[in-house]
């Protein structure tokens, strides 16, 4: 009889301690310059704002598991998926900056002597 109370104790305990846990999906944005980002999840869908990423030098192409397949944020996600940015290089154009015009200042008139 002891060990039966303990164990529906230790359900209980459990139970309890799952009915406060939040869920989380992790966004890996994969560049150098952005930490991951934890975004809860409300009812198995994504319960916060994501802005497109930006990272210098690329293109943001989507969103992707690890297996390579691309994600639709509006999805149901499990807690604790990770899902990772995906980038294109982009090539930047060299920008020249215009030679400066130099306009010769007028001639002093010449006075007479």
């Amino acid at each position: 009889m002891r060990n039966i109370k303990i164990v529906i104790s230790i359900i209980f305990i459990l139970f309890l301690s799952s009915c406060n846990k939040k869920s989380y999906i992790i966004l890996n944005y994969n560049c150098n310059n952005l930490d991951d980002f934890k975004c809860e999840l409300k009812n198995s869908k994504i319960n916060c704002k994501i802005e497109k990423p930006i990272c210098d030098g690329y293109s943001f192409i989507g969103w992707y598991d690890e297996k390579d397949n691309k994600i639709d944020l509006s999805s149901n996600f499990n807690n604790g998926v990770i899902i990772y940015a995906k980038w294109e290089k982009i090539d930047k154009p060299i920008i020249k900056k215009p030679l400066p015009i130099i306009i010769d200042p007028p001639l002093p008139k010449e006075e007479p002597y």
